[in-house]
């Protein structure tokens, strides 16, 4: 018990340290401008006045909280399994994500890279590097990021009218987040005994589940040092056939699961090398697995955000703004406002221009289906505030902005370009 009790403070005054971390202010920094960069796109499609930085501040410091929360339940498992940056290969890690960034965004991510270079590793015997660490750091980052899409990857959906094959237009929710994730990690160094300093933590027999790759010498012995580390861990989905939260929780409970079956490998492959191979592949091919699944369901499934047959479907209310003080929600339906029945939103908008205060009358389409049957049935009147200016409420609009299909797959800049040069050299 003393042990643990001693590990958990020395990892909270390590991670204090953080501050100092110029790569954590790095991280905090793109976040903040990727965080600012949303609230504007969010200001255009409400059609918001600029909100200027406390909105984007306030934000930041919600994703903040979260990666803080991540951080530190990632730190102690990094701790307690005993796995250590020391023998990974961050460099070859960082080079094999950039290009496959090149070729598709989503390529970005250390599960591709990861298992990449540890198939090189297995296989080729390049580079020299801990297979068994670099699939743990791996499955535990995405465990992080399960359970922070779990806690707020469905918070602010963005709402979008976009073009659907079938359907015509329908409502689309962009979600998109970026947490800054200070954690703790472990530096493997290799020591003679004599030198070992008498404030240590003697750790149990067992540990660590991960050896470490260095080798020491006679009377040599390897020491654990703790070391505050800064990472950055964003999501990115799209709801069609489901609600935003409903979306966000489904994507965490397949991530989640695809975590821990790749922590269970690397801690198999630790004691049983040859299970190394099938988790370096199942590093990308199990991520690429739960990206097509949800891909497939969104694209197979049935829009739930379709025109109704009477009136103007409300796709989004935003906190704190006239339509959500009014109680309006996303998926009810304005039929008229002071009597007065509008064909589009932008009727709507330009009627709201000159009053301070109107009648609506809504219908809540939670279920569809039931609300359909009902007909006038579960109508209410709701006093809207529209003096303000700033409504805080979208509609599905008559327009599509885009294509469903130009959301669903973001090209590196690698095909861009052949796709330029066969335009340009081989078109007719």
């Amino acid at each position: 018990m003393g042990t643990a009790v001693d590990l958990f403070w020395l990892i909270l005054r390590t991670g204090m340290y953080i501050f100092l971390n110029p790569l954590f202010w790095g991280v905090l920094v793109l976040i903040y401008f990727q965080t600012r960069s949303t609230v504007r796109r969010e200001e255009e499609v409400y059609n918001l006045q600029p909100r200027g930085r406390k909105a984007v501040l306030k934000r930041l410091l919600n994703s903040g909280l979260y990666g803080v929360i991540g951080g530190f339940l990632g730190s102690i498992i990094f701790v307690v399994v005993g796995v250590t940056l020391s023998d990974i290969g961050i460099g070859y890690l960082w080079l094999v994500a950039i290009l496959g960034l090149l070729i598709n965004v989503r390529f970005l991510c250390f599960s591709y890279a990861g298992g990449i270079v540890g198939l090189s590793s297995i296989i080729l015997g390049w580079p020299e590097v801990n297979v068994a660490a670099i699939l743990m750091i791996v499955a535990v980052l995405h465990l992080i990021e399960s359970i922070l899409i779990q806690l707020s990857g469905g918070e602010k959906p963005l709402p979008l009218t976009v073009a659907h094959p079938e359907e015509g237009r329908v409502g689309l929710f962009l979600l998109q987040k970026l947490w800054p994730i200070p954690f703790v990690a472990l530096i493997a160094l290799a020591v003679m005994e004599s030198e070992v300093p008498g404030a240590v933590i003697d750790m149990p027999d067992w540990w660590p589940l991960i050896d470490t790759l260095i080798e020491i010498g006679s009377g040599e012995t390897v020491m654990y040092i703790l070391l505050p580390v800064a990472a950055g861990l964003g999501y990115g989905d799209m709801a069609v056939t489901s609600r935003p939260r409903e979306k966000a929780r489904h994507t965490a409970r397949r991530l989640f699961g695809y975590s821990i079956v790749l922590l269970l490998l690397a801690l198999s492959g630790s004691y049983f090398p040859p299970v190394l191979l099938v988790g370096a592949l199942f590093s990308f091919l199990g991520h690429e697995k739960v990206i097509r699944t949800g891909r497939k369901v969104e694209q197979k499934g049935s829009p739930l955000y379709t025109p109704p047959r009477e009136g103007l479907l409300i796709l989004g209310v935003l906190e704190d703004y006239p339509a959500d003080e009014a109680g309006l929600k996303r998926g009810d339906i304005l039929l008229a406002a002071d009597g007065m029945v509008f064909q589009s939103p932008a009727l709507f908008y330009e009627y709201c221009r000159d009053q301070s205060r109107i009648v609506l009358e809504v219908k809540n389409r939670e279920n569809f289906a039931e609300s359909e049957a009902q007909g006038n049935q579960g109508v209410r009147e709701v006093i809207f505030d529209s003096s303000t200016g700033d409504l805080g409420l979208v509609f599905l609009s008559d327009r599509p902005e885009q294509r469903m299909s130009d959301l669903t797959e973001r090209s590196g800049y690698l095909p861009r370009l052949l796709s330029r040069l066969k335009n340009r050299f081989f078109s007719s």
